[in-house]
């Protein structure tokens, strides 16, 4: 039988004072702090071609553009949970706000492709630090009964940035150009930035959050199983749908309607994100667990099904769904395991999410280059069932076992 969420169960009644009507829009503000973020970090992605052409260097060398902000989070996080001290964490997210900021403006009016890159340097710390300390403040802002709606409030960035983002920004290139596409990224970024300033309260520091917090957390059985499960997961999934495309044209699917069921899928990510949110945080391990299944079953879906738009649009669909409900799932799985510093707990998962973005894409890259796309679409399946496993074999225990901590709360999956 499973439990209350046990991160909830451990917030006492000064944890969360804060009107609703206030608390909530503070994470709206959040939530469009971290949907900014996104959109700025994919949109190279649209753009690639035309910054290559006009900065004068091959699309290869502007993949860097890509790449490099994913390496610079992860590490960006893992200092934040070393270092994060006792900064107010409206100061650091306003910071990190100015920072995404900065980035646009310095690739809006960037001369070379040096200074490109260093606009994507401040993006990647900029991600890095908002996103260890984004999500944890959920619970500390509304009260333990609705962490897991506005935790995936504050996710939707993700999942709405992730379907817009290259869409949008291969349209606006067509009108503007890829120097408006930043222009317009930097006004979004300033509209954040103002709500932030207005609408998040100052959120002190907790003691338990620094470099003494890493090491005690890493000594969980529970938050290695959770570190291994995000790898494999996220690996897989960007492994395979990295080239999704490539694999649906192999299928003779026009390009129009490779359009059409990829905003199917993005569609369905921002319902699973939404709807899967307050389930996992009261039932993290099933949750979890039908959300891999999914989506390694809808992975191969798409390989082995007639491929035809239905065929195509329903798995798709079921791969958006699981996908886009997965990373509010483990959010909560990390609020139970890091009950006592969410901080750092978030700010490995932010790391360990980075590390898994770019393996996943480049070692999809070599099954494409060794055997075609299908090659890659069978490793994402195979990481998934690796999940999957991993999640049903280890995700058990008790807190006493893998705390060490007499104080954890009574349960963790059962």
């Amino acid at each position: 039988m499973e439990h209350t969420p046990s991160f909830a169960s451990s917030q006492t009644s000064t944890d969360w004072h804060y009107p609703p009507r206030r608390a909530w829009l503070a994470i709206s503000a959040i939530a469009l702090g971290s949907f900014a973020l996104i959109v700025t970090e994919l949109l190279p992605i649209a753009l690639l071609s035309s910054i290559a052409t006009d900065l004068s260097v091959t699309e290869g060398t502007a993949g860097l553009l890509v790449a490099l902000p994913a390496i610079l989070a992860a590490i960006t996080a893992l200092i934040m949970a070393l270092a994060g001290g006792s900064a107010d964490r409206r100061t650091l997210l306003v910071t990190f706000t100015v920072l995404m900021l900065l980035s646009n403006l310095l690739s809006l009016f960037a001369p070379t492709f040096t200074v490109m890159l260093l606009s994507r340097v401040l993006i990647g710390i900029a991600l890095g630090g908002f996103w260890s300390i984004a999500v944890s403040l959920a619970p500390r802002l509304v009260q333990p009964a609705v962490v897991g709606s506005a935790t995936a409030v504050i996710l939707s960035g993700v999942s709405t940035g992730t379907l817009i983002a290259v869409p949008a920004g291969t349209f606006i290139n067509s009108q503007m150009g890829w120097r408006g596409a930043f222009l317009l990224t930097a006004i979004l970024a300033t509209a954040a930035l103002l709500l932030q300033l207005v609408l998040i309260p100052h959120l002190p520091a907790r003691a338990s959050t620094g470099l003494r917090a890493l090491p005690q957390l890493l000594r969980r059985l529970q938050m290695r199983v959770l570190l291994g499960a995000v790898l494999l997961v996220f690996m897989g999934h960007l492994g395979a749908y990295t080239y999704i495309s490539p694999f649906l044209q192999s299928q003779h699917l026009s390009p129009a309607l490779i359009t059409t069921v990829l905003l199917v899928y993005g569609v369905s990510g921002i319902f699973g994100n939404f709807l899967a949110g307050a389930r996992a945080a009261q039932h993290p391990r099933s949750t979890i667990l039908t959300l891999i299944a999914t989506l390694g079953l809808s992975i191969l879906a798409v390989l082995v099904l007639p491929a035809t738009p239905w065929t195509a649009a329903v798995a798709l669909a079921g791969w958006g769904f699981a996908f886009g409900a997965i990373p509010a799932s483990f959010q909560s799985w990390v609020f139970q395991v890091a009950y006592d510093a969410p901080e750092t707990g978030s700010a490995i998962l932010v790391a360990a999410l980075q590390v898994a973005i770019a393996l996943g894409a480049a070692v999809g890259g070599l099954f494409v280059d060794a055997a075609g796309p299908h090659a890659a679409l069978w490793f994402g399946v195979a990481l998934a069932l690796a999940g999957f496993v991993l999640v049903s074999r280890w995700a058990t225990g008790k807190p006493a076992q893998l705390a060490l901590d007499e104080r954890a709360p009574s349960s963790y999956f059962s």
